[in-house]
């Protein structure tokens, strides 16, 4: 076990990894919560695989129908386990991982068990396959009914040629109603391997127990070896330039995202990330003036929001607004990315933004798990010195990154009355 300190917080870490690979966070805070969070590194950007010498074809949404079914098991539910022990349990997927998680004040070390249970003992049948078939294609329908998601979607469909991100994570109509026990066993003993997933626990609670317990967990399961991805290269332009759908609402939405490619920069990723964050912060957040603009165009029906996403080599800036003319969003946003420029003052104030943020988070349980298992996820570490590394972000720096930023690939959907 590893005691380590994030620099200029105060919040430590213990670090541990089992013999089979599952690796161990836990961050003591004496809070009355405990927070605990299993994450696998699987998620719906999941096509191809390879596992024991075989080849596999995932249908798309298939590990999020997954994490629907580890909540069942042959003699109970994981969901009704929770309520009973006091706590609030769930697990969502996203396009990179897979996340199980439960808080509460009571009864930790039975929730910790059924959080173990719920990721790392399968049970799968025909008929509760069926079953969850109707209720996701159901949650699916409900998503593509809001012309916000539904302009998301195609937008990211768009965006991507080859890369399974292009999908929904919670697949299609079609791949969902084409899953099977088969596939779902598959991807679970390729991907739901301990050297695949990792525990991060936050609160007032001893490591020493906590890696004891897992020790003890899994000392008669066998380890098994983890799957690979396949994946195919990525051409750097956009799959479609411009998408209209027709659908019977008021006001038209409209969602872009600029596909930018990232390879050539060799610096940290959570660094570049940082500065990319800058960027849009310095062009399009109220401290830039942009929502002044927006608030000022007549055509222009709502604000403008937007987020940054880094898939591999690139990173998705997507915006998203109601309008009258999205020519006219696509226009203010094309005249913001040509004129980047960062300047010392406004920069400073970003970075006290955000070191202000990581304290607060320091003071809540639940905040300080999410930061900490977050960057596991994106990053494949804990950043201990992310503190240090936004206070030496420099304006020189930041000019220097955004004029290598190419802003020409760009995709936009248009859901329309």
């Amino acid at each position: 076990m590893i005691k380590k300190k994030f620099k200029d917080l105060d919040l430590e870490i213990y670090e541990h990894t089992l013999d089979n690979g599952f690796k161990i966070y836990v961050c003591k805070m004496d809070r009355y919560k405990i927070d605990a969070r299993i994450t696998v590194n699987v998620g719906g950007e999941l096509e191809k695989f390879k596992y024991q010498n075989k080849t596999f074809t995932a249908p798309y949404g298939v590990s999020h129908f997954l994490e629907h079914k580890m909540f069942t098991k042959a003699d109970s539910d994981i969901s009704s386990v929770y309520e009973k022990n006091g706590a609030f349990g769930n697990a969502y997927t996203d396009d990179y991982s897979t996340v199980y998680h439960f808080s509460s004040p009571v009864k930790f070390w039975d929730n910790l068990e059924a959080l173990f249970r719920c990721v790392n003992e399968p049970y799968f049948t025909d008929e509760n396959v069926l079953k969850e078939k109707g209720i996701i294609t159901q949650e699916l329908m409900d998503l593509l009914s809001d012309p916000t998601a539904l302009a998301y979607f195609r937008t990211k469909y768009n965006a991507f040629h080859n890369n399974s991100y292009k999908y929904p994570v919670i697949g299609t109509k079609e791949s969902i109603e084409s899953i099977t026990k088969e596939d779902l066993y598959n991807v679970y003993n390729a991907f739901y391997a301990p050297s695949n997933m990792h525990l991060v626990v936050t609160g007032n609670v001893e490591p020493q127990k906590v890696i004891a317990f897992a020790e003890k967990y899994y000392q008669d399961k066998p380890f098994n070896k983890k799957g690979e991805k396949v994946t195919e290269l990525e051409p750097k332009t956009v799959c479609q330039r411009k998408d209209i759908i027709n659908k019977n609402i008021n006001n038209k939405v409209c969602f872009i995202n600029y596909k930018v490619d990232i390879s050539n920069f060799s610096i940290p990723n959570f660094e570049l990330q940082r500065y990319l964050n800058v960027l849009l912060l310095a062009r399009f957040s109220s401290l830039s003036g942009f929502n002044d603009l927006v608030m000022q165009n007549e055509n222009i029906l709502s604000p403008i929001s937007w987020r940054l996403d880094v898939k591999g080599n690139y990173a998705n800036f997507y915006f998203q607004a109601e309008t009258k003319d999205e020519e006219i969003v696509l226009d203010l946003l094309n005249e913001r990315f040509n004129n980047l420029k960062m300047e010392e003052e406004l920069l400073d104030l970003i970075k006290k933004n955000w070191i202000n943020g990581y304290i607060l988070a320091t003071d809540n349980v639940i905040e300080a798990s999410t930061l900490i298992n977050e960057q596991i996820i994106k990053y494949g570490e804990v950043v201990y010195d992310a503190t240090a590394v936004i206070k030496n972000l420099t304006a020189e720096k930041a000019n220097e990154i955004f004029k290598q930023l190419d802003f020409a690939n760009y995709t936009f959907t248009v859901v329309q009355k």
